[in-house]
């Protein structure tokens, strides 16, 4: 993913990973990275179907354009 940041592939971020692992996810991204995390989700949904993962995303976080 770094690669992708710096080609400008990456706009945007939201992050989602259980609570214990969140912190340890976020400390591990490189700065490019870092700068484009919106949003944060403190969940395991590993197991979450699409349809899941768009009830639990903050509103609209898949709606922006790319």
């Amino acid at each position: 993913m770094p690669a992708a940041a710096r080609a400008g592939a990456v706009d945007r971020l939201i992050l989602v990973a259980a609570p214990a692992v969140l912190g340890e996810l976020r400390q591990a991204l490189p700065p490019a990275l870092q700068q484009r995390v919106v949003a944060e989700l403190r969940k395991d949904l590993v197991r979450a179907t699409p349809a899941e993962l768009r009830r639990q995303l903050p509103h609209g976080a898949l709606n922006r354009p790319l």
